[in-house]
């Protein structure tokens, strides 16, 4: 399943990395510097990959997994979030700003 998000893959592999913090601050400053880096049809994928994410039916560990194992984010949601389709949806959000 992971091949299917290559956009949002680069994403959070690359700018959410273990440095994450230490390149941006913070992780929304980090998704707004892809999202400053990454030309419209970029930022469609990744959408259009969020999406598909949070509409597949997936249970907290199932998404958990994806998100850390398969699609490389370093950033730890669940200290700040309920869960990771809240984030998911707040990345979103942060990508169509």
């Amino acid at each position: 399943m992971n091949n299917e998000f290559p956009v949002i893959k680069n994403m959070f592999s690359a700018y959410l990395n273990q440095d994450f913090d230490l390149e941006f601050g913070s992780a929304d400053e980090a998704i707004f510097i892809f999202s400053s880096h990454a030309d419209d049809i970029s930022k469609k994928r990744a959408l259009d990959e969020l999406d598909v994410l949070l509409t597949v039916g997936l249970d907290e560990e199932q998404l958990r997994s994806i998100i850390f194992d398969g699609l490389g984010c370093c950033y730890f949601y669940p200290a700040e979030w309920s869960d990771g389709a809240a984030w998911l949806r707040h990345v979103s959000s942060l990508l169509k700003k």
